[in-house]
C-alpha cells in the first residue's frame, strides 16, 4: 500500500466477513473488528477467543491464509462458521465500557433488557 487513502479504501473492500470463526487446530473465535495498522497501512483482523476470553490480532493476509497439514490437506486458517450472536459479540468486546455506552441509549436500553444484562 502507498497511502493512507488506498489503505482505507482496501478496508472497505476487503469483504472479510464479520462473525464466528473456527481455527484450524480447533477453537471458536469471534471476528469482531477490522483496521489499518498507520504505521505498515496493512489491514488488520481483531477476534476474540470464546475458549480462553483472550483478544488477539492479525493482518487479513495471515488470518485469510491457507495453511497444509500433512493429515488434512490445504486449509483455511480461520474457517467461517455462522453469524455471532449478540452475546458473543457483546464478550467480545470490552463489556465494561460497552454495556455502559449501551446503557445511556434508549436502544441500548431496550437491547440489554432482551438479552438480560
Amino acid at each position: 500500500m502507498e497511502n493512507k487513502s488506498d489503505a482505507q479504501t482496501a478496508l472497505a473492500e476487503c469483504g472479510q466477513q464479520y462473525g464466528l470463526y473456527r481455527h484450524y487446530k480447533g477453537g471458536y473465535y469471534v471476528m469482531y473488528g477490522k483496521t489499518v495498522n498507520e504505521e505498515t497501512l496493512e489491514t488488520l483482523v481483531h477476534y476474540y477467543s470464546l475458549e480462553k476470553k483472550t483478544r488477539w490480532t492479525r493482518t487479513l493476509e495471515n488470518f485469510t491464509a491457507t495453511v497444509y497439514l500433512e493429515e488434512r490437506g490445504n486449509m483455511q486458517r480461520f474457517e467461517y462458521v455462522r453469524e455471532a450472536s449478540l452475546n458473543e459479540l457483546l464478550e467480545a468486546y470490552d463489556n465494561t465500557e460497552l454495556i455502559s455506552y449501551l446503557k445511556g441509549m434508549a436502544l441500548g436500553q431496550r437491547m440489554l433488557a432482551e438479552i438480560k444484562l
